[in-house]
């Protein structure tokens, strides 16, 4: 249904954003690219744990693997890490996150942290002001050019 909704978008050049967990099959992930003009890709976490523990999935590598064959193929890509207290709010993991967009997507590539709120089944607190503070810091000292905070206002990552 995607493929075929932006296929029909791209023939009448109305241009095609696709927010996506990224978790993807190289050949899905070719047959999009075709007719996609940017993506959004949610990096859930930067551990396999997490993917493994909360998304029922092996590893986070093929999300990875998904940006990088979107951007050397000339999409305009997005990451955002909804930062859930407890799950995937480690700090170095968040560093990581950010060094691995930077090293692989490039530093002009945006990364936004958006605040998680309790709702259905995952019941842990909101995220706090101060973890998202520090992600901000963290993606900014890392070298990424367009670091956003979502889901909260924050005076630094609101725009650019």
């Amino acid at each position: 249904f995607i493929i075929d909704m932006a296929k029909l978008a791209h023939e009448n050049k109305i241009l095609n954003l696709l927010v996506t967990n990224g978790y993807s099959t190289p050949e899905a992930s070719a047959e999009l690219v075709k007719y996609m003009d940017a993506a959004n890709v949610d990096i859930k976490a930067f551990t396999d744990n997490f993917y493994k523990e909360l998304c029922g999935v092996p590893s986070l590598q093929p999300v990875l693997d998904t940006c990088v064959r979107w951007k050397k193929a000339g999409m305009h890509i997005e990451t955002t890490n909804l930062i859930i207290p407890n799950q995937n709010d480690n700090l170095d993991d968040i560093r990581n996150l950010a060094k691995w967009v930077k090293d692989n997507l490039g530093p002009e590539t945006p990364l936004h942290f958006s605040a998680y709120y309790p709702t259905f089944k995952m019941s842990e607190k909101r995220t706090s002001y101060e973890i998202l503070d520090k992600a901000y810091n963290i993606a900014k000292e890392e070298g990424l050019y367009y670091v956003y905070v979502g889901n909260m206002r924050h005076p630094k990552g609101e725009n650019s």
